[in-house]
């Protein structure tokens, strides 16, 4: 279970680089920007182009990143010239570039299937950062070190994780005895800072990036915390991306607090709860942790 609601696009991203069309790279209805041409490996028939990517609306806001972080970061093989199905703008461009190449491709909204209807009418922009151009032996070699390195990296984090849960819970067990200072916001939700933070607190608009554990306020049980995704997570302020009572906590907090969040079930899942983790009518407990706010 997750604290937020939101629409991505994921799988779209794909789905799109290996279906758009056109007789070249200056294909009318593209945009292609080079930002900087690297000096690695140039790709060539065979090789699998491995690279960071971010999509970016029309005002600038990050849409969606895969970075590598987690096992996500994609990777094209270039395919002999009879293996090749319909002709892909994206293709073209992966069989030009070498690594360190950075490189955006804009993209009208109309062109995307199933793309967020909120996006309608603007230009998105792909962006690409050539990490690796690696031969079939040396990308197996590749995929089996990282696959190795994420296995460890998972038990880490489920280490981390129950380590932060416990805490929580002890963190909730200080929070009932009364001992002290609790802030109640407008609607109701009470926080009590267990470490202060720094410079201004969020505000409408801004992106926050922290981490959390969720605790059902009775019992203390855990429902859900960022550390074991291995990935905290970020959200704009106030845009109705997660439930109401972060919305409102988090403009209570800056950058380095740490804080207890109690919230009640109507600044949270409501009546209805979110079956079939979180019941109806429950109260939440967040432990949470800024860890930046753009």
């Amino acid at each position: 279970m997750r604290v937020f609601k939101q629409s991505i696009l994921v799988l779209l991203v794909i789905s799109f680089m290996m279906s758009c069309g056109g007789e070249s790279i200056s294909v009318p209805g593209y945009n292609v920007v080079t930002h900087s041409q690297g000096e690695g490996t140039e790709a060539v028939v065979g090789s699998h182009v491995m690279f960071n990517f971010e999509s970016f609306d029309h005002e600038g806001n990050l849409l969606q990143s895969m970075t590598g972080e987690n096992g996500n970061k994609p990777q094209v093989q270039i395919p002999l010239p009879e293996d090749e199905g319909p002709y892909s703008a994206f293709l073209e461009i992966i069989k030009q570039v070498s690594v360190g190449d950075s490189i955006s491709l804009y993209v009208p909204f109309d062109s995307i299937q199933g793309a967020p209807p909120e996006l309608e009418g603007t230009d998105l922009e792909y962006r690409i950062m050539i990490t690796h151009v690696l031969t079939p032996e040396e990308y197996q070699k590749h995929a089996d070190a990282e696959k190795y390195q994420q296995q460890d990296a998972m038990k880490e984090a489920q280490k981390l994780s129950k380590e932060q849960i416990a805490l929580s819970q002890a963190d909730l067990l200080e929070y009932r005895k009364g001992s002290k200072k609790v802030i109640t916001t407008t609607n109701g939700v009470k926080i009590m800072m267990l470490e202060e933070g720094r410079g201004k607190n969020a505000v409408v608009g801004d992106r926050i990036v922290v981490d959390y554990v969720g605790l059902f306020k009775e019992g203390s049980a855990s429902f859900d915390d960022s550390y074991h995704r291995m990935q905290p997570f970020a959200f704009e302020v106030g845009a109705g991306q997660v439930i109401p009572g972060w919305d409102e906590g988090f403009q209570y907090l800056s950058i380095g607090s740490k804080a207890l969040l109690d919230i009640p079930y109507n600044l949270a899942y409501g009546e209805q709860g979110s079956p079939p983790n979180i019941p109806a009518k429950a109260d939440l407990i967040f432990v949470v942790e800024v860890n930046a706010i753009n």
